[in-house]
């Protein structure tokens, strides 16, 4: 299971963005989730990403402002139900290794 420090983010909170932006696994509330999914068109659906620590898991979608690059990689946001449902965010290895 892929474990995130104990603060939610949500819409009211802050600080969401450079929590991600300092590679840092985030959990959000499932409203802040749709409202990621809304905001930009995603660049990945529905597939297993490798995150940026290493580990593994299958985003719902993955959005990035701009071209995807190594400076500026695509972030993944993705549901767990082991222990009741939550909502996860963080940012992708780009390029995506080759398997």
């Amino acid at each position: 299971m892929i474990m995130a420090e104990t603060k939610v983010f949500d819409e009211d909170t802050g600080g969401f963005l450079e929590h991600i932006e300092a590679n840092k696994r985030a959990q959000v509330t499932e409203q802040y989730f749709e409202y990621w999914l809304d905001l930009l068109p995603p660049r990945i659906m529905g597939r297993s990403v490798v995150l940026v620590d290493g580990s593994a898991c299958y985003c719902s979608f993955a959005f990035c402002e701009g071209v995807p690059s190594e400076r500026n990689p695509p972030v993944a946001f993705w549901r767990e139900t082991k222990d009741g449902e939550k909502w996860f965010a963080q940012r992708i290895q780009w390029p995506q290794p080759q398997k």
